[in-house]
């Protein structure tokens, strides 16, 4: 649990605003993950919009990546633009939590990115309120690049068919 503590690519809980929302915890030690989660979820929910145009370019076809990298956008870019969808949110909370000294790891399945948080006593807990099932990909270590990247890598388009989401690679390949 303690690499989870730590900053990793693209999570960096050294980030003033994350530290800043650190040190206005609500909860004394031992930290309470559920109440500073909450806390956080409202500070998110005021803060950033949810980036529909993002959303609809992944599951529309019209965005293509090789690489799941390109999708996470840099938490300070999230913060200045005031708007991410799940990929962006999910580093955010990751930052935030760590710098309040709460474990945190992404975690995923194709078309939803979500934080699990680790609670003393009941090991790692989904923050996400999507049915998510069993996370297709989990991330290893605090960097969770195993997670975000593969090799090799191949140019892949997502669309959602009839409510179910279908990955191909790009035609030509």
């Amino acid at each position: 649990v303690r690499p989870f503590l730590n900053s990793g690519y693209k999570i960096d809980k050294n980030l003033p605003e994350a530290v800043q929302w650190a040190n206005e915890g609500v909860s004394a030690p031992p930290l309470n993950a559920r109440l500073e989660y909450q806390r956080l979820t409202k500070f998110i929910k005021d803060t950033i919009a949810y980036d529909q145009v993002k959303r609809n370019q992944y599951f529309g076809g019209r965005a293509i990546y090789s690489d799941l990298d390109d999708m996470y956008q840099e938490i300070t870019v999230t913060l200045s633009r005031r708007l991410g969808a799940c990929p962006d949110t999910s580093l955010l909370e990751c930052a935030f939590l760590r710098a309040r000294g709460i474990p945190c790891r992404i975690a995923g399945r194709v078309g939803h990115f979500y934080t699990e948080v680790y609670v003393p006593g009941k090991g790692w807990t989904s923050t996400s309120v999507t049915p998510t099932g069993i996370p297709l990909m989990i991330a290893p270590g605090p960097d969770h690049l195993p997670y975000q990247t593969w090799k090799p890598t191949i140019p892949l388009r997502t669309t959602l068919v009839e409510a179910k989401v279908r990955i191909e690679p790009e035609e030509g390949l």
